[in-house]
């Protein structure tokens, strides 16, 4: 770790302060773009303050055009639009460390504000027999790298989520689920505050944090919706129908990563 660590900010959106639903279609209301700002540039105002160098920030939420870049502060760099072969997580190679900014629990985790995994299609998504959301994704493809995660931010549902995998993360909880589409939220300007306390925080005990690697090789276990995302995904090679909505891949971490890629960005 450097003196100076250059930090990938994930900014996704289901976790900001305040967003409790999808819109119809994309793109997402100003309202909501502003608030993923300002708690993205409250993660870097933090992460500067503790002494990180390079900013790189990821727009992962979506169509992966949310962000403003001329808004963003620290002259963090911008990773827009896709779809991209690492999925969000597509140059965190570059970093020293990671900040997942706006995040929100697996899909079928219960007391969440709208948890779900990559997108709506996928029921379930395990690894190696784990029920995998996209914080442990997200930890795992950094930890690939040899990166390690210093903050997550999102509902209570997700930051206990992390904590139980990786339990020396700091983590700060913007809202509470009443239901799924429900939430108390702290108020915005509070929010800002915590996060940027926290991100310094992180920053300043970068030599503490644990990097998680894959255990390899993988093995993938996806339940899906509807049978022909299965009958898609089963003809590429080494990909094993289970069952009329379920499929197995048992690859190397780089394969695993690629297919949910395509999943994700090609099959529709």
């Amino acid at each position: 770790m450097t003196d100076h660590p250059t930090v990938f900010v994930a900014a996704d959106m289901e976790g900001t302060v305040g967003y409790v639903n999808w819109p119809a279609q994309p793109p997402e209301p100003a309202d909501r773009r502003a608030q993923l700002l300002a708690e993205v540039n409250a993660a870097i105002e933090g992460a500067i303050a503790g002494g990180a160098g390079q900013i790189i920030v990821s727009d992962s939420h979506w169509s992966k055009e949310n962000l403003e870049h001329a808004l963003l502060g620290g002259g963090a760099s911008l990773i827009r639009g896709g779809p991209r072969p690492y999925l969000w997580m597509t140059g965190v190679e570059k970093a020293d460390m990671v900040f997942l900014v706006g995040f929100h629990a697996a899909s079928g985790t219960s007391g969440a504000v709208l948890p779900h995994t990559i997108d709506r299609r996928i029921r379930s998504l395990r690894l190696n027999g784990e029920n995998a959301g996209e914080a442990l994704l997200s930890t795992l493809a950094a930890g690939y790298h040899g990166v390690p995660v210093g903050l997550v931010t999102g509902d209570q549902a997700l930051v206990t989520e992390v904590q139980a995998f990786l339990p020396g993360v700091t983590g700060v909880a913007v809202k509470e689920a009443v239901m799924e589409r429900s939430a108390v939220n702290v108020h915005p300007a509070a929010a800002g505050r915590h996060i940027t306390n926290a991100a310094r925080q992180a920053v300043e005990r970068a030599g503490e944090l644990t990097v998680l690697r894959p255990r390899e090789p993988v093995d993938l276990d996806m339940e899906l919706n509807e049978p022909h995302w299965q009958q898609a995904l089963a003809l590429v090679p080494g990909v094993r129908a289970t069952g009329g909505c379920t499929v197995n891949y048992r690859a190397a971490w780089p394969r695993i990563m690629a297919l949910l890629s395509l999943f994700a960005g090609w099959i529709r």
